[in-house]
């Protein structure tokens, strides 16, 4: 995308910097918005076969006190994740960010097409 600014005309070069800008930052933000969706629900997923694992193990069989507390620790950690992600609507946010993302790329191309008024890139950006 930082190549597009060359591109530009030199009355929608501004605001094609701030659209470069704004995509760079949706962009950044879907990155963590993601990585704290998958954290979650791959976590949640991994520490609660951990627990029903620990809660199996022979190894463990001398102390089954620490045992369950291992996987008691390991299940509430789990329920912890699925509720921080639900409730934090992890998910939405990602995808939300995904295609404001989009939107900003498109516009960026709009403005290099030479038949575009400069005010149509303008009024779309009201409208995301």
């Amino acid at each position: 995308m930082e190549d597009i600014t060359e591109l530009f005309r030199p009355e929608t070069k501004q605001f094609g910097q701030v659209i470069i800008k704004n995509y760079h930052e949706f962009r950044g933000n879907t990155v963590r918005w993601s990585a704290a969706y998958f954290g979650c629900l791959f976590g949640s997923a991994t520490l609660s076969a951990l627990a029903a694992l620990f809660l199996k193990l022979e190894v463990l069989r001398d102390s089954p006190k620490l045992r369950t507390d291992i996987a008691a620790f390991l299940a509430t950690v789990a329920a912890l994740l699925v509720t921080l992600s639900t409730t934090g609507d992890f998910q939405r946010k990602w995808q939300a960010n995904r295609v404001a993302a989009g939107e900003m790329e498109n516009l960026a191309y709009e403005l290099i097409r030479p038949s575009v008024d400069s005010q149509v890139p303008v009024q779309h950006v009201s409208h995301v």
